[in-house]
């Protein structure tokens, strides 16, 4: 066996994150059924204001028949106006246009877990004091419970 040598970065650049991340991706996809999706995809909907400055948008990433949201944002100005709402059935529609079936996200509990339940997500997990005094959800919808 080769011999080995560690190396810490506390700045990583995608250049240091993408190996591990790809080599772990196909060591589970090589474990999974044949009928699972494998295609990986990461995709953001931005909202700017008339100056074009961003305001607001979604992060996601979608694999494995699962949407997983990972960051949703709306600056407070723009808050009350169904934005958030757009954004997240965008995001929604995009993974159903892709043939996925459910989406998981996290939320905490300062943030938006009535939002999110509202439209229709469901906690299956929680971790207390993350960080301390506060409380963080893992919710997931089946994205075909409601009709488009």
């Amino acid at each position: 066996m080769a011999e080995v040598h560690f190396e810490t970065n506390l700045n990583a650049t995608r250049n240091e994150i993408d190996p591990i991340n790809d080599g772990l991706y196909e060591y589970n996809a090589s474990k999974l059924a044949a009928d699972i999706p494998r295609e990986y995809f990461r995709f953001t909907v931005s909202v700017k204001d008339d100056a074009g400055k961003v305001v607001g948008g979604v992060v996601a990433e979608g694999y494995w028949d699962w949407l997983h949201v990972e960051t949703l944002w709306l600056s407070e100005a723009y808050r009350g106006q169904d934005i958030g709402t757009r954004l997240l059935i965008e995001a929604e529609d995009i993974a159903r246009d892709k043939g996925l079936h459910h989406a998981q996200l996290e939320t905490t509990s300062f943030q938006a877990l009535g939002f999110y339940q509202k439209h229709g997500y469901t906690i299956f997990g929680t971790l207390d004091n993350k960080p301390p005094g506060v409380t963080w959800y893992y919710l997931r919808k089946d994205l075909y419970q409601l009709v488009k």
